[in-house]
């Protein structure tokens, strides 16, 4: 695989990264290009997190999300 931006070679790393909402996820599967650094997801993964962000979401009660929002704003 090549980085989209310079064509350097690609490397499986482990990453955190912010979603919405601020909510950090740590040890996400990545690619980091040896070349520029830029950082690209597999799509799978990369699914799989934002429907587990969004599962916990729900779970939150909407009233402490808000707090949660303002605090960190």
């Amino acid at each position: 695989m090549k980085c989209h931006k310079c064509r350097g070679s690609l490397e499986k790393t482990k990453t955190n990264k912010v979603f919405e909402d601020n909510i950090l996820v740590e040890n996400i599967s990545a690619y980091r290009c040896k070349g520029c650094g830029e950082l690209l997801f597999d799509e799978v993964s990369y699914n799989k997190t934002l429907k587990a962000i969004k599962s916990v979401k729900r779970k939150i009660p909407q009233k402490v999300l808000s707090k949660i929002k303002m605090v960190m704003a």
